[in-house]
């Protein structure tokens, strides 16, 4: 606030009456405003964007965030449901078929585990013990709305959160497709498990990751293909087959006791030396959007620019196209057709 009112020549207090709509600007003022935000002038005449609360919304180690880096990744929360929107608007875009009773909480509910309640969630979407060839389109199908954080938001990896019954995901991009997967899975956890909770609490995590790691590596099929010793080489083989990391798939066999501690570790510390612990060996091609990737060909096929959504949205074009995955219109041959 202190450095926009410096930047437009306005008192801090002049500026909080502006934002509050305690009193009009002047034409010239708001242009000016709109040209330090770098953001149209007709933004400020759209409707009151629907706004996240941080317990609403899904953040790993919200302790040690800063609360600026919170409000950035909540804000653009809060782009992704404008989006959203539009989207509904021109378009038919998959139900949410999220089932509410999977939801657990210990001692309360008919699923003892987060385990259980993955594989509960397999059963219901028909998934059996089958390896999930792309996790985008299985959630995008499933009506969850994915978009991408902007360079905004670097440090946070994921959040999710539900408004007006449709659940949404927001992804950090710039990560292996293995880390992508697995925070699909992981928010898709909290989507199913904590709904009705805060979303806050180490519990919370432990729970996401639990049914993540159940979620892409069924029980049954990792016990069956295991029988035998581990070695770096057989795992390689079933990451590629699970999408997973050496690092998830290695844990996983652990938590399910398929190996011992002293196998556990040895098997961290040969990662740690032989691969190292940001990267991945063998790393699986990246998965995309389905969903936005269709609406782009729409876009292209009815002959419209990113400049018609910068128009319906009142955002710079180059802002929307972060929260896209880059993506841009394309003409080619398409299914989703414009329906308004």
């Amino acid at each position: 606030m202190r450095s926009l009112a410096q930047k437009v020549g306005m008192t801090e207090r002049a500026l909080s009456q502006l934002e509050n709509g305690h009193s009009q600007p002047r034409p010239a003022t708001l242009t000016l405003i709109a040209d330090h935000l770098k953001i149209p002038a007709a933004f400020f005449y759209a409707d009151d964007i629907d706004c996240i609360t941080a317990d609403s919304a899904s953040f790993r180690a919200l302790t040690k965030m800063s609360i600026k880096n919170r409000d950035i990744a909540l804000s653009q929360g809060s782009v992704a449901i404008q989006i959203n929107k539009w989207f509904e608007e021109k378009f038919r875009l998959p139900d949410q078929q999220l089932p509410s009773e999977l939801g657990y909480k210990e001692g309360r509910n008919s699923f003892d585990s987060p385990e259980g309640a993955a594989e509960a969630l397999r059963c219901y979407w028909e998934l059996a013990q089958l390896p999930i060839p792309n996790m985008f389109h299985l959630l995008e199908s499933k009506g969850i709305r994915i978009f991408s954080l902007s360079d905004l938001a670097t440090e946070i990896d994921a959040f999710s959160f539900w408004h007006d019954s449709v659940p949404y995901i927001m992804i950090n991009a710039k990560k292996t497709s293995e880390r992508h997967r697995f925070d699909l899975a992981h928010e898709l956890g909290h989507l199913i498990l904590h709904q009705h909770e805060r979303l806050i609490g180490r519990d919370i995590e432990k729970e996401a990751n639990g049914f993540a790691s159940a979620f892409l590596m069924p029980r049954n099929e990792l016990c069956m293909t295991f029988r035998r010793s581990l070695t770096i080489p057989a795992m390689l083989q079933q990451k590629q087959k699970w999408g997973v990391s050496l690092a998830a798939l290695n844990y996983r066999l652990h938590v399910l006791g398929l190996s011992t501690d002293w196998i556990y570790r040895s098997i961290c510390r040969e990662i740690a030396v032989k691969i190292g612990r940001d990267k991945e060996s063998d790393p699986i091609a990246h998965e995309r959007s389905l969903l936005i990737e269709k609406i782009m060909i729409a876009f292209g096929n009815n002959n419209l620019k990113m400049e018609s959504l910068s128009e319906g949205l009142r955002l710079p074009p180059e802002e929307i196209s972060r929260y896209l995955f880059e993506m841009q219109p394309i003409k080619t041959r398409g299914h989703l057709k414009i329906i308004k």
